[in-house]
């Protein structure tokens, strides 16, 4: 606020650019498994010519979130067809998908204003003959965490012989996640020794997604001190816990520099998700384990014993409260029944 960078919540779409927005959600998707890595780069690529469209057909400067409407979608489609010679109702509806599915999930966090929002959705899609178009199948809004016995399920499970000790680091790093208060993988990969307070149990990081330090910094639980013991008696790297980084690497603001982290954080995701993935099929789990159940599972499990809400949201380091809620609606009921309780207890003691 004081150096007039702050953006009200409710101006935020006006500043928010659909093409990043669109490129960050549709990584956000395949990051939790809801599709492959080629309908991945397929939908980057289909973003990335939209965006071309406007600036260089269009000679408009980049949209803002807000700007995306039924009759520049029209025009896009002419476009598609007149230009690119795309004939295919099905093909054109396809290159929509990753730009509606952005502005569905920018309304439904709170982002976007659905009387903005909902004209988009409902009429992007060019009509299909004799098949309702579905934007996308796969796509999966329910929350994926573990339940109890899940986890403990998780936490016996015994790797093959000739895999023992790669599956057992493996599950550390997924293990500590949840215990150091459902840390995003970006900062568990990117974790230093000298960002762990071991005097406090906490840590003192700054965040990899908003570059600043979170308002609540995360407590570290018992079993993740336990974990952070015993890498460090592996002693494979002096810098970074989790050595996925060379001791030597130079964090920096540059451009492509940026561009290069981005990219090795994001493979070091994918290769965890693979394995982590094996194993929930191994274990017969309904849905695709990865790092990301991992932070959902603490979150349920904070909101289900009466965390704060707003406490939640600082502690994951999320933009809005609002943005929270909407994830975790429907865990909300046990909160509020909790809540209720207190409030008889009140009402009895004062009686």
């Amino acid at each position: 606020m004081l150096d007039g960078s702050f953006v009200p919540e409710d101006k935020r779409a006006k500043h928010t650019d659909l093409v990043e927005y669109a490129l960050n959600v549709n990584e956000l998707f395949y990051k939790r498994g809801d599709f492959g890595y080629s309908v991945y780069y397929n939908k980057k690529l289909n973003i990335e010519t939209f965006g071309r469209y406007v600036t260089e057909e269009l000679k408009l400067p980049p949209l803002s979130l807000n700007q995306l409407t039924p009759e520049l979608i029209d025009k896009y489609i002419k476009y598609r067809r007149d230009t690119r010679h795309n004939t295919s109702n099905e093909g054109i509806n396809k290159t929509l998908v990753p730009l509606v599915k952005a502005i569905g999930y920018a309304k439904d966090n709170g982002l976007l204003d659905p009387k903005i929002a909902m004209p988009v959705i409902e009429n992007a899609y060019v009509e299909v003959k004799d098949r309702h178009y579905d934007p996308d199948v796969t796509g999966k809004k329910s929350v994926r965490y573990l339940t109890p016995e899940q986890f403990k399920a998780l936490q016996n499970y015994k790797p093959a012989s000739n895999s023992k000790e790669r599956t057992k680091e493996l599950l550390d790093i997924f293990f500590f996640s949840y215990y150091a208060c459902g840390l995003r993988v970006s900062d568990v990969i990117t974790l230093e020794w000298s960002q762990v307070d071991w005097e406090k149990k906490r840590l003192d990081k700054v965040q990899v997604k908003s570059k600043q330090k979170g308002k609540v910094q995360p407590m570290l639980a018992p079993q993740a001190i336990e974990i952070l013991n015993r890498w460090k008696t592996k002693k494979r790297n002096a810098r970074f816990v989790f050595d996925f980084f060379p001791e030597d690497f130079k964090f920096s603001d540059d451009t492509e520099a940026q561009r290069q982290f981005k990219m090795r954080c994001n493979a070091v995701e994918r290769t965890l998700n693979q394995s982590l993935k094996q194993i929930g099929e191994n274990l017969e789990f309904p849905f695709h384990l990865s790092m990301h159940v991992a932070r959902h599972t603490f979150c349920v499990n904070a909101i289900s014993q009466g965390f704060s809400l707003h406490f939640v949201s600082q502690l994951m380091g999320h933009q809005s409260i609002l943005a929270t809620e909407k994830t975790y609606a429907e865990f909300l009921d046990t909160t509020i029944d909790k809540e209720f309780k207190k409030i008889r207890k009140l009402y009895k003691e004062q009686a």
